[in-house]
């Protein structure tokens, strides 16, 4: 079935531009071969075996940024430009069922796309022996065109002469080749992922292959606008409408895409703020799909790893699969129910999602405590900056932390891309050592957790954790301060729905632990609901974690 689509590098033109072409048309159109004296609408007109096509031409219409023009393709062949046409004889195809699909906007957009589109192009490209060429169609697809067949479709008579281009007639429709955009944007066997493409996209102008006709009032009117297809989910997954790459992508069914996209939605929550269900729909959507899609090109050594069109140097380790066609590896045969060739590449359709939360968008998030944007407040304390080059020391420089006057003392930390979901919330401490290599002082560090954030109405909550994470004092440690459940996703957003605010409280008979404390940085660990099971199921009856005051 055809689904809904525009126009790719599709000719837009004015009533006035059909009737009456300037001299700027004529020089970019004009070709020097010989002419009829009929425009290819005549001809076409006046031939019985063309009658459905004559039909069809008179009910699709040209689109311009994604909206319908008065303008039709029988309008277009009728205008001074030369085009060439390989029209399919009556017989040969469906004309019934495309004539109903042009009855409603939806279909009329596919009829000319998928057929109409397909079978016209610019310039003259007659069929002659030894003659064969690739031809840009107006609905930007390329054909193999040449003296015994166009893209495998016999030619019953050919170079009929117009005064507008030429006129070939075929035995067959010519097939159109979906990209693998096409593929997913419009066929209804990935309507419940690709659907949602849709909302992102829009025309361009090309304005380097439209003609301009007049300028007024400053403004460039355009007697010939030349469009092409525009997703803005492009900057994320790449140009997977590109004719001239080679990509392949991981399709999955409904069976599998529907039970991913329930559990992904629960983490983009946004509370109750205007278009959260939008908002919510966005990033599910561009998270869930960041690695399905692959660009060939890019690949260095597919047996041993693929990486999506999302990855990038500062992405890793996310966005590239090690072992891809292993075992348990995400290309693996046993997964694909089918195959679809298109003109772009290849679509693996898959009956199993093969990715986890914690692999495309749950990740942990790092909070340098050295970076001033990051503090928001602290208190009996002074600070500084200290460098350290270490495989363990992230950032490889710490936020070097001294008591004033012996005092407890906090510090506060605003926490950025929370998820809605549960993080154990934890603070990497380093020795002393780090600082100075001679130190002799191996007392660890005790600290309290205090969390802030918003609830979904915007409200702030507090939790205060009773129990202290007590570092090592000898080693670069990772110690959990507590852990909180977000209610509101913070992702894509500048300010912080979570503040960290950390606390050493000490008695002054506590002297087995150290004021001092040089912080790496926070570390948000992503607790998944499979973890807090796996964790209850370890727990064997051990004592529960002590509530936080709240």
């Amino acid at each position: 079935m055809l689904g809904m689509a525009v126009g790719m590098m599709m000719a837009q033109c004015s009533l006035f531009s059909l009737t009456a072409c300037s001299d700027t048309w004529e020089e970019h159109y004009d070709d020097p071969q010989s002419k009829g004296t009929q425009s290819l609408m005549t001809i076409i007109d006046a031939d019985p075996q063309l009658s459905n096509f004559s039909k069809l031409l008179r009910a699709t219409h040209l689109y311009t940024n994604n909206h319908r023009t008065k303008v039709t393709y029988a309008d277009l062949l009728g205008a001074d430009q030369s085009l060439t046409v390989w029209a399919p004889v009556d017989g040969t195809y469906n004309a019934d069922s495309l004539l109903s699909l042009c009855q409603t906007a939806k279909g009329d957009s596919g009829v000319a796309v998928h057929f109409v589109s397909n079978h016209i192009a610019r310039s003259l490209h007659t069929l002659s022996y030894g003659k064969g060429e690739s031809v840009r169609m107006l609905n930007g697809k390329y054909v193999s065109s040449s003296e015994y067949d166009v893209d495998g479709v016999t030619p019953v008579a050919k170079n009929i002469p117009a005064k507008n281009g030429v006129l070939h007639k075929l035995d067959g429709d010519v097939y159109y080749h979906y990209n693998i955009y096409d593929a997913i944007s419009s066929l209804d066997e990935y309507a419940h992922f690709g659907a949602a493409l849709l909302n992102f996209e829009r025309q361009e102008l090309d304005e380097d292959a439209s003609v301009v006709a007049d300028i007024i009032n400053g403004e460039k009117i355009y007697s010939d606008s030349v469009t092409y297809k525009y997703n803005s989910l492009f900057n994320y997954f790449d140009d997977i409408n590109s004719e001239d790459s080679l990509y392949f992508m991981l399709a999955p069914s409904k069976s599998a895409w529907e039970p991913a996209y329930e559990e992904a939605k629960k983490y983009f929550s946004f509370g109750n703020v205007n278009k959260a269900d939008s908002l919510t729909s966005y990033w599910t959507t561009i998270n869930l799909m960041q690695d399905l899609f692959y660009n060939y090109s890019t690949q260095k050594s597919v047996k041993d790893s693929i990486m999506s069109t999302m990855y990038s140097s500062g992405s890793w380790p996310y966005n590239v699969y090690y072992d891809p066609y292993g075992e348990d590896g995400i290309m693996t045969r046993s997964q694909f129910e089918s195959i679809r060739y298109c003109s772009n590449g290849y679509i693996y359709n898959i009956t199993k999602w093969p990715f986890t939360a914690k692999q495309l968008y749950f990740h942990p998030i790092t909070v340098q405590g050295e970076y001033s944007w990051n503090l928001t407040n602290s208190t009996d304390c002074t600070y500084d900056v200290g460098n350290a080059v270490g495989d363990t020391i992230s950032n490889n420089s710490y936020l070097h932390i001294k008591a004033k006057s012996n005092k407890n003392w906090t510090m506060s930390f605003d926490v950025r891309s929370t998820l809605s979901g549960t993080y154990d919330v934890c603070v990497v401490v380093l020795p002393k050592t780090v600082y100075r290599a001679t130190s002799k002082d191996f007392r660890p560090n005790k600290l309290f957790g205090t969390f802030t954030y918003k609830d979904e109405n915007g409200e702030k909550q507090t939790i205060e954790m009773e129990d202290a994470a007590i570092s090592s004092g000898l080693t670069v440690d990772t110690i959990c301060l507590g852990r909180v459940t977000m209610p509101v996703c913070n992702y894509g957003k500048n300010d912080a729905d979570l503040n960290v605010t950390i606390r050493c409280t000490l008695a002054r008979t506590e002297t087995a632990y150290s004021r001092e404390c040089l912080l790496d940085c926070i570390y948000l660990r992503p607790v998944t609901e499979e973890d807090m099971k796996n964790e209850e199921a370890n727990q064997n009856g051990a004592k529960p974690r002590k509530e936080a005051k709240k």
